[in-house]
Parts: C-alpha cells; sequence; structure tokens
C-alpha cells in the first residue's frame, strides 16, 4: 500500500513539473518570438528604469498616498507605453477616481520623454491601416442595399413576433396599474 502511494504521489509531481516546464517554455516562447506584436520590443534598459523610477517618485503608492500607482501598472505602463487617453484608461482600474485629467496626461507625457522614439502605439499602427479592412478598401465592404433574403423571424400578417414578445405581459391598451395581480 505504501509502495502505490509513493508511486502516486511521484506521478503527480512528475505532472506537476511537466506542466510548469510547459507553462514556462510557452511563456518564454511567447516573448521572444521577433514576430510576436509586443507593443514595445525595443526598449533600453535605461529608458524602462527611467521610466520607472519617473512613475515612482511622481506617482507611487507612498504611505497615505492611496491613489498612486502600483507596481502591476508602473510596468504594465512600460510595456504598452500609452500615449492615448484611452490607453491608459485600459491600464487603470477606476482611473477617473484615482486621477485628475491632469495627471493622467502627465503619466502620458511621462511615458513620451522616457520611451524610445520608435515605440509602437496603437494610434501609428491605425494609420498604417488607414482605409483597410482586413486587406479591402473601406469602399469594397460596405456596400448598403435592401437584401431581400433578410429575415427577421416568423413575422406574419398579425405580427406574431410583437404577440410573442408580449406574452405574459399587460394587454396594450391597459394601464400598468390595472394589471390583476
Amino acid at each position: 500500500m505504501a509502495e502505490y502511494r509513493s508511486v502516486q504521489i511521484w506521478h503527480v509531481l512528475t505532472n506537476a513539473y511537466y506542466n510548469l516546464d510547459e507553462l514556462i517554455h510557452n511563456l518564454l516562447t511567447h516573448f521572444e518570438d521577433p514576430k510576436h506584436n509586443l507593443p514595445q520590443p525595443k526598449q533600453t534598459k535605461e529608458s524602462i528604469l527611467s521610466l520607472c523610477e519617473s512613475l515612482r517618485n511622481r506617482f507611487g503608492q507612498v504611505s497615505g498616498r492611496f491613489t498612486g500607482l502600483t507596481k502591476a501598472e508602473r510596468l504594465q505602463i512600460c510595456d504598452l507605453a500609452p500615449t492615448e487617453l484611452v490607453e491608459i484608461y485600459l491600464v487603470f482600474e477606476e482611473c477617473d477616481s484615482r486621477f485628475t485629467e491632469d495627471k493622467i496626461q502627465s503619466i502620458i507625457g511621462i511615458v513620451k520623454e522616457n520611451l524610445t522614439n520608435e515605440r509602437r502605439t496603437t494610434s501609428t499602427q491605425q494609420k498604417a491601416n488607414q482605409g483597410l479592412m482586413n486587406g479591402h478598401k473601406d469602399e469594397e465592404m460596405y456596400e448598403y442595399g435592401e437584401d431581400p433574403n433578410f429575415n427577421l423571424g416568423d413575422v406574419d400578417e398579425d405580427d406574431a413576433l410583437v404577440a410573442e414578445a408580449r406574452e405574459g405581459g399587460p394587454a396594450p391598451d391597459q394601464e400598468l396599474d390595472e394589471v390583476p395581480d
């Protein structure tokens, strides 16, 4: 019985190490892949340290100031390099209640002054693809007209769809306070 138990434990530990190895391999492959669309693949060590130091000094969570940036938020800023207001709102939780618009603009300013000019942002990506959707021009994609095959469902002369939606509710000519309980 003890042998069986030790074999079970060994099997569980082997699977755990295999899962950990697989996770580490996948994670490293994801971040080392040059084709992966990371926003900031060419940041220098100095620019990251400068950005982190600037953010920590100006917006760090020090004693008594709970509206500062957490370590995780500062790391996300380093990775994503948000240069637009919309991108900042994706990084911070409860951004409206924690920061004024001036503070958010100063965070964006710190990001712009500390990171290299080769950074890729959503706005530069949009300019490159402007007018294209899945490789097609916008004009080709949107041709509006009446589609004879368009069907809302089982709609007949008596508006069965509307009647079905109202099923169980008050009659159209009956007030809500007149409906029996």
